[in-house]
């Protein structure tokens, strides 16, 4: 009796161990099938998120992109927002469009660049930093064309000081003195240089003195000093063969990669104020003197 009750027990145990295991097999078998179910609500989930996101970029992209493709094409402006951005985009710029620019995230930033084809690389350097190189890059360009024994003007001394103070005190100002004046006087210095550099040195010099930089207010001394340096930096960047010509094309020898355009020139866009000539000079210092020694592939075709 006692061994068939040890065998009763036997089979019972087998029974329960199997049941067990059957269990555990079926809750093992759950638990894989609720993972799965749940790897795939998270997928969905992120799916949905990602798909949010790309909508409120594309509505900020496009509502950025309405706004200022108006009449005026104000957008031909951009290069101006993404170098202001680099500059300070804190700074309480006169421009909407600046603060407006500098306001939206980085990848909505990228979005609008993108749609409109402003295609540069990403830079590392900001703020003070960015202006430093800039002002440097023009300083060292200014050597080129100026003679140490002519009793003339040099515009960028002192960390290009009038340039900076452009920004800093008179950014909503409007240009006191016409573009148009302006930047074919200095053109037409710089060209005749080009052709004949003894007779005709320091073109930068004698162009401050014909407008009077020494001692004219100091609103009109930032306003030279800024399109001194966007002028010089798009002529310097020319090839020597440009010489026959007194157009200017910022848009020659770039790659593929990169692509840009100076605001001013393009479209029906206006430089108005102190502010849009300060980051209109940064911007042609940056892309035509900086950027071609950072290996990006613009080159600079003139080599005095």
């Amino acid at each position: 009796m006692a061994d068939y009750i040890s065998i009763v027990c036997s089979i019972l145990s087998v029974i329960c161990a199997a049941a067990s295991l059957a269990a555990a097999i079926l809750i093992g078998l759950c638990q894989v099938k609720q993972g799965k179910r749940m790897e795939a609500l998270a997928l969905r989930q992120d799916e949905e998120v990602k798909r949010q996101k790309a909508q409120q970029l594309k509505a900020q992209r496009d509502t950025f992109l309405m706004k200022y493709f108006n009449e005026k094409d104000d957008i031909y402006l951009l290069p101006l927002c993404w170098v202001a951005a680099l500059y300070n985009p804190a700074l309480a710029y006169h421009r909407n469009m600046f603060r407006e620019y500098n306001m939206l995230e980085e990848d909505v930033q990228n979005a609008i660049c993108e749609y409109v084809g402003l295609k540069l690389p990403n830079q590392t350097l900001k703020g003070q930093e960015f202006y430093g190189k800039c002002s440097e890059a023009i300083r060292q360009t200014e050597k080129k064309y100026h003679c140490k024994e002519a009793q003339t003007t040099q515009l960028f001394y002192e960390g290009a000081k009038y340039l900076y103070r452009g920004i800093e005190l008179y950014r909503a100002k409007e240009l006191p003195i016409d573009l148009d004046d302006l930047e074919p006087h200095l053109i037409s210095r710089l060209h005749m240089f080009d052709e004949n550099p003894t007779s005709e040195q320091d073109p930068l010099g004698k162009f401050a003195d014909d407008f009077g930089f020494q001692t004219c207010p100091e609103i009109n001394a930032c306003e030279i000093c800024a399109v001194a340096a966007k002028v010089l930096a798009e002529w310097d960047c020319q090839p020597i063969s440009f010489q026959e010509n007194t157009e200017i094309s910022s848009i020659d020898n770039l790659d593929k990669e990169v692509n840009f355009w100076i605001p001013g020139e393009y479209a029906h866009e206006k430089l108005k104020t102190m502010e849009d000539v300060f980051l209109c000079a940064l911007f042609s210092i940056y892309v035509n003197l900086v950027l071609p020694n950072q290996g990006s592939g613009v080159s600079n075709g003139k080599n005095k």
